[in-house]
C-alpha cells in the first residue's frame, strides 16, 4: 500500500547561534599557511581541487589511508577527508528524517599530509572519524593568501562520479572577493534515469493492469523510473522503484508518473500523478538530512527518473555538491556563490524527472561577510520540469544546507529554497520543504586552538590563523616536550637530527640518529670501556672471558662478570697428585690427599708430596724397607735387617746398605770357632 504523506510544509531555518562547545570536525588547517599564494581568476571555469578515492579506510586514531592514486598530493598538503556515502541498509520509501549522527556518512575533517608513499597518505595527526573502504574520498584543499574571482570567471569542481568529486573547497589567510562565480551546482549525487518503455501488460496503456509496486519494493524490470543517488551506497546506483532511498528521490510509477525531487536540508517533493487515471504513483521525495554542517558534509540527493512509454520521459536532476570557503572576509559585486541542485531533464508526453536537491555551503570567516553589493548565496533545489497535460510532472528538489560563520554580516539573504514542480498535472500532498540556513558568530573556533591538536611536521598551533605550523627552533621544541627537543628540517619536533644528540653517556652503546629517532644498540661484547669491557648488553663489566683476568683472580665468572680465583674445581688444579682440589665460593682449596694414595712418583705422604714410600709395603726387591725419614726404599734400616744367618759374619746397616764382614778369628760359632775369613 502507498505511503500516506504528511501535509505540505515549507520550513526555512534561520539560526542565530552562539558558539558553544567544539562540535566541528577535526581541523588542523585553520586559514592555512598561504603556500598556494594569491589566486586571481579572470575568465573561464577553473577546478582548484584534486580528488582521490579511498580504497583502504581507517578507524578513529588511524594515521593513514590508501588511495586509488596519490597523483597531485604531496607532503605538507592540506586535505579534506570525506565519507561521501556509506552502506546504511536503508529501506526504500522510508520518509523519516535521517539523523546523520547515526552513522559515519558525512564525516569529514581537515588535516595535513605528513608523507606520501606509493598509494598511501600518512597524516601529521590521527584521524578522528571512521572512513570505510568504499564511499570515502580525499580532496586536496589549496591554501591561498587571497582569492579574487573576477566577473566572467568561475571556480568550480569535478562532479561526483560514484567514487570522487562533488567538492569545491579552499582556505585563505586573507580576503575572498567574488565578482564572478564560485559554484558546486549539480556536482552532487546523480539523478535517476527514466524507465524502460512500458505501457501495461497488454500495451493498452491503462492503469491497473501492470504491477504498481509498493514504495518499499525494488523494481527489477525498471518499468518504473530509477531512484536518484543518495548517501546510501548499500544499493547500486540505478535501481528502480517509486520509493525514495534516504535523500534520493523515487522514480515515477506506471503510467507516466513523475520522478520525485532529491532531499538534503529539506525534503524533495513527490512526483506528479500518472497519466489518464491520475493514479497516485509518482515517486516519493528524498528525505531531509539532520546534522551539523560543522561536522557532516552532504551532497544534494539526485532526483528520480520519470516513467515512460514513448521514449519522452525525463531524467532526474543532479544534487548540489559541497562548497567549503574559509578566509578573513568575503564580499563581491553581483557575484554568486552556490551549490544548487540541477533541474530535471526535458520531457514531453511521458513522466518527468525530479529535480536534484541543493547541496551544502559552509562559509567560515574570521571577519565580515558583505553582500550589500549584490553577492548572492544559495543552495536551492532544482526544478522538476513540466510535462504535457495529464502526464506526471517531476517533483522539485529539496533545499540544501547553509552555515555561515562570521564576525558580522551586511545585506546577506542566503536561500535554500525547494525547487518547483511542474504545473501540468495533479500532485498529491507530500513532505516538501526548503532547506536550512544558519548564521553563527565567529569566536576563533576555526582550526586549532592548542598545540595538543597539532603534530607531525606542524606541531605548533598558530592561534591567530588556526593553523598548525612547523617548528622554528630547538628551544621551542624543548619547551613543547622533553622527549622531542629538536627541530627537524621538515618542521617536526623530533628526538634527534644528528647522532651526537643521542649520546647516553654509556661507553657500551652505539648511538645513532635514524629517521629523527635515536637508535641505541649494544656495543660488541669485549669492547674496552672505562670500567673494563662491554658485555654486549649495554653494561661495562670487569670481564666477559678469562682473558680479561689475571693474577690471583685469573678466571672470569660469566654469571657475575667478575674476575675470581675459580668457578669450579678444575680452575684450582695445582698439578699435584697429592692434593684434593676444590672451589668454594670462588676460592680455591688444595688439601692433602690421604697418605699412601698412589701418585705419579709412588705414593702420597699425606702432606702434599708424592714419595717413594711411606711404609715397607711400598718397597721390594733389593730395597725392601722404607726409610720413613726419607720416604725412600732401602736395603736396611737397622743391622737386624742385614742378618745373613752366618755366625761368622758381623751384620751392619750403613746408610741403608747391609755390610756383612768376617767375624774375628777364633770367635765361637755353632760348629766350633770362626776362621776369621
Amino acid at each position: 500500500m502507498r505511503f500516506s504523506f504528511w501535509a505540505l510544509a515549507s520550513v526555512l531555518f534561520f539560526s542565530f547561534l552562539a558558539a558553544t562547545s567544539r562540535t566541528q570536525a577535526q581541523d588542523t588547517i585553520g586559514f592555512g599557511d598561504g603556500s598556494d599564494g594569491p589566486l586571481v581568476l579572470v575568465a573561464g571555469a577553473t577546478t582548484v581541487n584534486t580528488y582521490a578515492e579511498v580504497t583502504t579506510g581507517s578507524l578513529p586514531g588511524g594515521t593513514s589511508l590508501e588511495l586509488d592514486s596519490t597523483a597531485g598530493f604531496a607532503a605538507g598538503d592540506a586535505v579534506m577527508v570525506l565519507q561521501t556515502q556509506a552502506d546504511l541498509s536503508a529501506e526504500l520509501g522510508d520518509q523519516s528524517v535521517f539523523d546523520l549522527t547515526s552513522s559515519n556518512v558525512g564525516n569529514y575533517e581537515l588535516i595535513r599530509v605528513a608523507m606520501v608513499a606509493g598509494s598511501t597518505l600518512t597524516f601529521e595527526t590521527p584521524l578522528q572519524g571512521t572512513y570505510d573502504d568504499t564511499g570515502a574520498q580525499v580532496i586536496r584543499v589549496p591554501e591561498y593568501t587571497t582569492v579574487t574571482v573576477s566577473l566572467g570567471a568561475t571556480m568550480t569542481g569535478t562532479g561526483w562520479n560514484g567514487t570522487t568529486g562533488g567538492v569545491v573547497a579552499f582556505v585563505a589567510t586573507g580576503a575572498v572577493a567574488v565578482d564572478g562565480t564560485i559554484r558546486a551546482n549539480s556536482l552532487g549525487f546523480r539523478g535517476g534515469v527514466k524507465s524502460a518503455n512500458r505501457c501495461g501488460l497488454d500495451n493498452n496503456c491503462t492503469s491497473g493492469n501492470d504491477a504498481n509496486l509498493d514504495v518499499d519494493v525494488e523494481d527489477p524490470n525498471c518499468w518504473t523510473g530509477r531512484i536518484g543517488e543518495s548517501i546510501d551506497n548499500g544499493r547500486a546506483f540505478g535501481v528502480c522503484g517509486i520509493g525514495n532511498l534516504t535523500n534520493g528521490g523515487g522514480g515515477g510509477g506506471h503510467i507516466n508518473a513523475g520522478g520525485a525531487g532529491g532531499g538534503n536540508g529539506g525534503f524533495g517533493s513527490v512526483g506528479g500523478d500518472a497519466w489518464s487515471s491520475g493514479a497516485d504513483t509518482g515517486g516519493l521525495g528524498g528525505v531531509r538530512l539532520s546534522g551539523s554542517v560543522k561536522s557532516r558534509a552532504t551532497f544534494g540527493g539526485g532526483g528520480g527518473g520519470g516513467q515512460q512509454n514513448n521514449s519522452n520521459g525525463g531524467n532526474g536532476g543532479r544534487g548540489g555538491g559541497f562548497l567549503f570557503i574559509r578566509g578573513a572576509s568575503l564580499g563581491g559585486t553581483l557575484g554568486t556563490i552556490s551549490a544548487d541542485g540541477g533541474n530535471s531533464g526535458a520531457h514531453t508526453n511521458d513522466g518527468g524527472g525530479g529535480g536534484g536537491a541543493g547541496g551544502t555551503l559552509f562559509i567560515s570567516l574570521s571577519g565580515a561577510i558583505d553582500c550589500s553589493a549584490g553577492l548572492t548565496l544559495s543552495t536551492d533545489g532544482g526544478n522538476g520540469t513540466d510535462a504535457d497535460a495529464n502526464h506526471g510532472d517531476g517533483g522539485g528538489g529539496g533545499g540544501g544546507r547553509i552555515l555561515i560563520q562570521r564576525a558580522s554580516s551586511s545585506g546577506c539573504m542566503p536561500t535554500a529554497t525547494q525547487g518547483t514542480h511542474g504545473t501540468g498535472h495533479t500532485f498529491p500532498m507530500g513532505q516538501t520543504g526548503d532547506g536550512e540556513v544558519g548564521f553563527e558568530e565567529s569566536e576563533g573556533e576555526f582550526g586549532c586552538t592548542d598545540n595538543a591538536e597539532c603534530g607531525g611536521n606542524s606541531p605548533f598551533c598558530n592561534t591567530m590563523t588556526g593553523a598548525c605550523v612547523p617548528c622554528a627552533t630547538d628551544l621551542a621544541c624543548a619547551g613543547l616536550s622533553v622527549a622531542t627537543p629538536f627541530c627537524s628540517g621538515l618542521g617536526a619536533c623530533v628526538e634527534c637530527t644528528m647522532a651526537a644528540q643521542c649520546d647516553d653517556s654509556n661507553d657500551c652503546t652505539d648511538d645513532a640518529c635514524t629517521g629523527n629517532v635515536c637508535v641505541i644498540t649494544p656495543t660488541s661484547s669485549g669492547t674496552a670501556c672505562s670500567g673494563g669491557v662491554c658485555d654486549g648488553a649495554n653494561a661495562c663489566v670487569e670481564c666477559v672471558g678469562d682473558g680479561d683476568c689475571d693474577g690471583v683472580t685469573p678466571v672470569c665468572n660469566v654469571g657475575t662478570n667478575t674476575c675470581v680465583a675459580c668457578n669450579d674445581a678444575g680452575d684450582c688444579d695445582d698439578s699435584n697428585d697429592c692434593t684434593d682440589d676444590a672451589c668454594n665460593a670462588n676460592a680455591c682449596a688444595n688439601t692433602a690427599t690421604a697418605s699412601g694414595t698412589a701418585c705419579g712418583g709412588g705414593v702420597c705422604d699425606g702432606a702434599n708430596a708424592c714419595v717413594e714410600c711411606v711404609g715397607n709395603g711400598d718397597c721390594g726387591g733389593g730395597t725392601p724397607f722404607c726409610n720413613v725419614g726419607t720416604n725412600t726404599c732401602v736395603a736396611c734400616v737397622a743391622a737386624g735387617d742385614c742378618d745373613d744367618s752366618n755366625d761368622c759374619t758381623d751384620d751392619a746397616c750403613n746408610a741403608g746398605m747391609c755390610a756383612n764382614t768376617a767375624t774375628t778369628l777364633g770367635t765361637a760359632c755353632a760348629g766350633g770357632v770362626c776362621d776369621g775369613a
